[in-house]
């Protein structure tokens, strides 16, 4: 039986396998990052084997990045092989962990170009180093699964939903829970539902039926493999995962709001980015 790192038949060591991702001609890496701290520094640094099996290196570095703002740069990435990357987080005030790094490959320098890889992806900090190929350091801010990952505060009697959001993991949205209590005054009330990010709109969506007064109805917003049928007590309202970004804001706009209905937001639910 052949073992990893040696060869059997030449008793030589061979290297382990690694996984292999080729960059094209003409492709550009991207470094994306987030934090809620204040002086943190983000830099990126990888090999490539060319097809000639020469290795160069290189990196990209956020020297100072903004809270709360997502930091962009671009480079053009070397033709071949990569074999490593990995990113450091340092400065701060020692919540370094509270800063999220993505790097990918792209086939253009336009940030917006299709990914071609998401090489890797997670939050690092002064002690924790996101790399490929050998994945993410565990951090406590890296559970799995599906975690409440915002509560909202009080939303006050006869206004809707207007929340400015606040800082969070970046991670797919999937689900969201909204109650929703009407007056005793006549006059249907019909509801949407938005996400906004820097005032940008990233999904909105309206509630199913339009609701009388003297009502108490529950709304859940997911991504349904089949939509339930609204009640007078309760309606479902699909909701594709959407990328949390910070201070992603939750909002309703209800026609023929009341001075007495009553919003409550009762949080939102999602699940973090697989490592890469």
């Amino acid at each position: 039986m052949k073992v990893e790192g040696q060869d059997p038949a030449k008793g030589s060591v061979v290297p382990p396998s690694l996984p292999n991702l080729f960059i094209p001609p003409g492709g550009f890496f991207r470094l994306q990052c987030w934090t809620w701290d204040v002086g943190v520094r983000v830099r990126v640094r990888w090999s490539v084997r060319s097809p000639g099996g020469l290795i160069s290196e290189g990196e990209v570095a956020a020297l100072s990045v903004v809270p709360y703002t997502i930091f962009n740069a671009t480079c053009a990435a070397p033709t071949g092989s990569l074999a490593l990357c990995s990113a450091t987080v340092d400065g701060g005030t020692g919540a370094g962990s509270n800063s999220w790094v993505r790097f990918s490959l792209h086939g253009t320098s336009n940030p917006n170009s299709p990914v071609l890889a998401n090489i890797l992806s997670g939050y690092g900090g002064q002690s924790y180093s996101p790399s490929w190929p050998f994945g993410v350091v565990a951090t406590p801010f890296s559970e799995s699964g599906t975690n409440p990952i915002y509560v909202p505060g009080v939303v006050p009697v006869g206004t809707d939903v207007a929340d400015a959001g606040a800082p969070f993991q970046i991670k797919p949205l999937r689900a969201a829970n909204y109650l929703f209590v009407t007056s005793a005054a006549l006059g249907a009330r019909t509801v949407q539902f938005s996400f906004t990010s820097a005032g940008i709109l990233a999904y909105a969506v309206a509630g199913q039926a339009a609701i009388g007064p003297g009502s108490v109805v529950d709304f859940l917003l997911a991504d349904f493999s089949a939509i339930p049928a609204a009640t007078a007590t309760a309606q479902y309202v699909s909701l594709p995962p959407l990328d949390m970004v910070p201070a992603m804001s939750f909002n309703t706009t209800t026609t023929g709001l009341d001075v007495g209905d009553t919003w409550s937001f009762t949080g939102a639910r999602g699940s973090i980015y697989p490592a890469s």
